[in-house]
């Protein structure tokens, strides 16, 4: 398949999101309340998968591992006096073998470690990810550094950008992704994730897109913007402009 570089879009189809744009509540909340409630639903969404996966690795994973301890010696003990029994015990070495990968893969999916290493190396872990994966070429581009973030805003950018990618990879049909991260003077932070697939019509797919209405969600409750950028044929440009003073 021939490779296809990142075109310049076109800025011809703009889709701005707003708190604004979500359906009148029967309890009347201020857009303030409002991204607060969703702020606080979206930490402890958060909580839950840190315990989650806590549980998984310090549980399940302890258990799993010593299943399998039990097992190898096992093996070595039945298959010393019944060598035949050797296969259905390499059947369910695999077998348990696959499930503490898949345990593994649950956790990190769940809270993956490089949170807690910051915004930059998280991101960095993702495109990892997202290359061995899909083999897809993904690239981060990083302008600032060392960003002063907390915790909640940190997590927010990687969630947006992980639900950015996992679309990409289902729908984009792309052969090179961007993500870059630049602080301006205002000062405000941007991350701009960018492909070359296919693009959409942008009013068409936002009013049914689960992914880009979660995103919409957690860009709301950080007071930003995001801005959508895309057409048939060009490829996808994604943009969350972030206040850093109120990060």
């Amino acid at each position: 398949m021939p490779q296809r570089t990142l075109p310049d879009l076109p800025w011809i189809s703009r889709s701005e999101f707003s708190a604004s744009d979500e359906a009148p509540s029967e309890v009347a909340l201020t857009p303030d309340e409002l991204r607060e409630l969703s702020r606080r639903m979206q930490m402890i969404r958060e909580d839950e998968r840190k315990v989650i996966a806590r549980e998984l690795h310090d549980e399940l994973g302890q258990q799993l591992t010593a299943l399998r301890l039990g097992l190898m010696h096992l093996q070595l003990d039945a298959t010393s006096q019944q060598p035949e029994l050797k296969p259905a015990f390499e059947h369910l070495t695999r077998q348990l073998g696959a499930t503490i990968a898949m345990s593994r893969d649950m956790v990190t999916k769940l809270r993956p470690a490089a949170l807690d290493m910051g915004l930059e190396t998280a991101l960095e872990w993702l495109v990892e990810q997202f290359q061995r994966t899909t083999r897809i070429s993904c690239r981060l581009i990083q302008h600032c550094h060392q960003l002063e973030l907390d915790d909640y805003t940190a997590i927010a950018l990687f969630r947006i950008a992980q639900e950015a990618l996992n679309n990409i990879a289902k729908h984009a049909h792309a052969t090179d992704v961007r993500i870059v991260l630049h602080r301006t003077e205002d000062p405000m932070l941007l991350m701009c994730i960018r492909d070359n697939g296919i693009g959409f019509e942008v009013q068409q797919k936002t009013q049914s897109s689960y992914g880009l209405i979660g995103i919409r969600e957690r860009v709301s409750t950080l007071n930003g913007q995001l801005y959508l950028f895309s057409a048939r044929g060009q490829g996808t440009h994604l943009e969350v402009q972030l206040p850093l003073e109120n990060s």
